[in-house]
């Protein structure tokens, strides 16, 4: 379902989003939930350490990468477990301001606090995503980087993962 005042498809995460798989851990990946704050890039990327997930040093840095991700897009998995990697967050806001950028970025919701839509139906709730507070997004009620991206950047982002593109 579409929601008509905001422009997310509102499927369930898991069914969103894509797997990636190394040694000793998967990554889920929901594209659209990006709001790139660059937490993932550390190291090579997250994709590149999950692939190296039985060396020590890269599985800690994967570990990091993903928990630290503020829009939830990515969860990393143990796969001998089957649990994920969540860091337990109190319900709360935070607005973020992205040093790096200059600019006043999403706000950062943690702890699965409930988010209504305007027709008064109920988004699944997250550990942690963050909702723009611009007004640029082409993902809303979430943050898609539109506060720093100009459209080119934002379409090359698209492209690079086989999003539709926005009309």
């Amino acid at each position: 379902m579409t929601d008509p005042y905001w422009l997310v498809e509102r499927k369930p995460y898991l069914e969103k989003a894509e797997i990636f798989e190394g040694p000793d851990l998967k990554l889920t990946d929901a594209h659209e939930f990006c709001d790139h704050s660059r937490f993932c890039l550390r190291a090579g990327g997250i994709r590149n350490l999950i692939q190296k997930s039985d060396d020590p040093e890269a599985r800690q840095i994967a570990i990091e990468e993903a928990m630290i991700c503020p829009s939830g897009r990515l969860v990393l998995w143990d796969k001998k477990t089957g649990k994920s990697f969540e860091k337990e967050f109190e319900p709360s806001l935070a607005l973020v301001h992205d040093k790096q950028k200059g600019c006043e970025g999403p706000i950062w919701v943690r702890g699965g606090v409930p988010i209504e839509s305007a027709d008064s139906s109920m988004y699944e709730s997250h550990n942690r995503v963050t909702l723009c507070r611009c007004g640029k997004s082409e993902n809303k009620p979430y943050c898609d980087g539109s506060h720093w991206m100009n459209s080119q950047q934002r379409l090359k982002f698209r492209r690079k993962w086989g999003l539709s593109e926005i009309k």
